[in-house]
């Protein structure tokens, strides 16, 4: 999803189909799309107003203040509202992280300024949720986690994955869940290369993948998912937004991923002027 600020005009897109839907809605003129799951979006409005917003229903909840201005790297929440946690990660400078969360218990912000000694830079997309810990990608597909515990929270680097290599400068880098498991998602510069990889419990360790099946993904820097196909031509898809856009309408990219040559960015399949 994404929004003109000026007007609160919010364009919906659905990867199943391959359509985007337009909506008008004046409670969101300047606001950003922080992250969005559940059909929740977590919006904000200047740098320290935050709330969420359910926009079919026109539901709001406001959300505490932060302390201080933010700027986050990614930032997600764990389920719907109001049952929630909201975890959010910055890389302050080249030294220090902070590690910001919300527990709907204490209605306070924790705002942690941590000593980044493993230099984790972490990429700008959002974090996911997945039993009981946030799971952060680093740029280069080391993780980070921030696990929830009755005793309190606690963040910390993994051991393992080890870094990956590429062929060249990554562009951009995703992490997604599916049925369970964790999938990273690498784009070289300019889309030069794509690469998808599982993480392999057993070992912790990255396995590159070669064929999605029947899933798709859709990979974006505030909302990345995959879902089963709808129509056979879309299975084994990778979508995410260019940068480009044409005549002020949003550009949605669509590969497809063969196995001749494993997750090369091969073929371009359409370009959906929206």
């Amino acid at each position: 999803m994404s929004i003109k600020k000026e007007t609160g005009v919010c364009n919906f897109y659905d990867p199943r189909d391959n359509v985007t839907h337009h909506m008008c809605d004046a409670e969101l003129s300047n606001c950003v799309v922080l992250f969005s799951k559940y059909g929740w979006l977590l919006v904000s409005r200047g740098t320290r107003s935050m709330f969420f917003y359910e926009p079919f229903t026109k539901e709001k909840i406001e959300l505490p203040d932060m302390p201080r201005d933010f700027s986050f790297n990614g930032i997600c929440f764990s389920g719907l509202p109001p049952n929630y946690t909201i975890f959010g990660v910055w890389h302050v400078f080249a030294e220090w992280l902070a590690i910001v969360h919300l527990d709907i218990s204490t209605g306070i912000w924790d705002w942690e300024v941590c000593d980044n000694d493993f230099l984790f830079l972490p990429s700008w997309s959002n974090p996911v949720f997945l039993n009981e810990t946030f799971y952060c990608l680093g740029q280069d597909g080391s993780l980070g986690i921030y696990e929830l515990r009755e005793a309190g929270y606690t963040w910390k680097i993994l051991d393992k994955p080890e870094p990956l290599c590429f062929p060249s400068a990554v562009g951009r880098n995703f992490l997604v869940s599916i049925e369970e498991e964790l999938l990273s998602v690498f784009v070289g510069n300019l889309g030069e290369w794509v690469k998808v990889f599982k993480l392999r419990v057993a070992d912790s360790e990255w396995v590159e993948v070669k064929n999605l099946g029947s899933q798709m993904l859709f990979v974006s820097p505030t909302t990345s998912l995959a879902v089963v196909a709808s129509e056979e031509k879309m299975k084994n898809k990778f979508i995410f937004p260019s940068s480009a856009t044409l005549m002020a309408k949003t550009c949605f990219i669509l590969w497809k991923l063969v196995d001749i040559r494993p997750l090369r960015l091969t073929t371009l399949v359409e370009i959906s002027m929206i």
